[in-house]
């Protein structure tokens, strides 16, 4: 009877008429045989990627029908899972019906939660199909996923009442039912705000996933989707990191890398979430950790980080750097890839150098401190190296700095006019000096101004970093040492 009916049905697909007959029978709730009604939405669905089928949908109201129909939420009712497959294939393939999906997803996703103690299949069909509707979304119409952000916590699925937490604990009994891979993906595409990663920590999934990952990694069917997902974390806290070390291609390795970057976070509710998982692997996982955490970069930034935010995690944490320790020293190599201090740098040169080093941290206040470290002796050493060299004659300019002595003292400051065998000088500290004899008058090199600078920033960025590791009286000393080269920043100071 099924193909019998399938075959007399196809035949209207032939046809504008033909199409509206199969749309009439689609809808129409009043057949003694219910396989006539199911075989014309299964007709209706496969075909609907057609532009002239699609637009029956909406005109004959299809979609309307399908989304209001009682037997959606009955899961007893013989139309139950065909109205389920109906909707899972036009999210699947459907590129014309896009938005007016996107539009009833809500209501979708209403019907899908209210059904949640049916049987495994009506579930797992349910999952799937908002899992295929957002993956098509993301992939054909992603315009109207980034407008969506603007409608409500994770692309409008969530609730402004609870910030979207419902929705993730759903997605998350849906994963943990159905071990549906594309869940994952359905929510990374929806999580576009920092309070939606909160959400998602506050509900416990990431951790879940995190330990799934470690535990069947080996044979893991969902790496792709895992690492995918907590990659779109990490990018929506830090939206200019990349996803993993340069020439790495495999999964534990970028996994490693994304979880040991979601430890360094500043929110309370993802470090101590992913401190969790961190302990959990390393007394769990020894082998894992010891392959794939031990040699990135950001591992002794993350145990210092969530060691500085509690106090019970030395036991774990000291075998953890022992493991770094040993892994440098047996390859040779510090795994920050910390360079080397130049000593013969022109002061051009060695401030190019201190000003990439000064941007490079991320959060890791453990490397970020190396890092503003030799910065900081690039500097010293280039000045101490250039100060030993025969200087080059130069004719004094307007904006040349100079220091000039007066008493005891010397004032560092600006050229603001020249006179022959005189010059005008403005003085950092808000003086000035006119007519000041051209013999009392010492150059400066040009660069004196930029390395001041860049000396009092990594100054306060390094005490940021100490006291941000609970280094408290290390970060007031540090300060102390800023006041002393550059008096004149007490404001900045005080307010950093």
């Amino acid at each position: 009877m099924a193909d019998d009916a399938a075959d007399t049905l196809s035949v209207h697909l032939t046809t504008a008429h033909g199409v509206k007959v199969l749309a009439s029978i689609a809808t129409n709730d009043d057949h003694d045989d219910l396989s006539l009604q199911a075989e014309a939405l299964r007709l209706l669905s496969e075909h609907a990627h057609d532009p002239t089928i699609a637009s029956a949908w909406e005109s004959s109201s299809v979609l309307t029908y399908v989304l209001a129909s009682p037997a959606l939420k009955d899961a007893d009712s013989d139309l139950h899972l065909v109205l389920w497959r109906c909707l899972a294939q036009c999210a699947e393939t459907v590129t014309p019906l896009l938005p007016q999906l996107w539009s009833a997803r809500r209501s979708i996703l209403d019907v899908a939660t209210s059904i949640q103690d049916a049987p495994l299949h009506s579930t797992s069909l349910a999952a799937h199909t908002l899992a295929a509707l957002v993956a098509s979304v993301a992939e054909h119409a992603p315009a109207l996923l980034v407008a969506s952000a603007s409608t409500g916590p994770f692309a409008g699925f969530g609730d402004l009442s609870d910030l979207g937490l419902a929705f993730v604990r759903q997605v998350k009994l849906w994963y943990v039912l159905t071990n549906e891979a594309a869940l994952l993906s359905m929510l990374a595409h929806a999580t576009t705000t920092v309070s939606d990663v909160k959400v998602t920590f506050q509900a416990k999934l990431p951790a879940l996933v995190c330990r799934e990952y470690v535990l069947y990694h080996e044979t893991f069917d969902l790496h792709y989707n895992a690492v995918a997902f907590l990659s779109n974390l990490m990018h929506v806290l830090w939206r200019d990191d990349v996803a993993a070390p340069e020439s790495t291609t495999r999964h534990d390795h970028i996994f490693g890398h994304v979880m040991l970057r979601l430890c360094l976070s500043k929110h309370k509710i993802v470090w101590s979430e992913m401190r969790g998982v961190l302990e959990h692997i390393v007394m769990s996982s020894p082998d894992f950790a010891a392959a794939n955490l031990v040699p990135q970069p950001h591992l002794r930034g993350a145990v210092a980080h969530v060691a500085a935010k509690s106090h019970d995690v030395a036991a774990w944490t000291t075998s953890l750097l022992d493991q770094v320790d040993t892994f440098e020293t047996v390859h040779r190599i510090n795994v920050i890839q910390l360079p080397s201090l130049q000593i013969d740098l022109t002061l051009r040169d060695a401030v190019d150098v201190a000003t990439t080093l000064k941007t490079t941290g991320n959060r890791n206040y453990t490397a970020a401190r190396s890092f503003y470290r030799v910065a900081l002796s690039t500097l010293t050493v280039s000045e101490a190296f250039n100060a030993s060299r025969r200087p080059t004659p130069v004719k004094l300019t307007v904006g040349h700095p100079v220091k000039v002595q007066q008493g005891t003292a010397w004032l560092v400051g600006m050229v603001s006019d020249v006179n022959e065998d005189v010059v005008d000088v403005m003085f950092d500290n808000g003086t000035e000096a006119d007519n000041v004899p051209i013999h009392k008058v010492h150059m400066l090199p040009v660069e004196t101004s930029a390395i001041a600078d860049l000396r009092l920033h990594l100054c306060m960025n390094s005490a940021k970093c100490l006291h941000a590791l609970g280094c408290t009286q290390d970060a007031i000393e540090c300060l102390t040492f800023a006041l002393t080269v550059s008096s004149e920043h007490i404001p900045a100071l005080y307010l950093r």
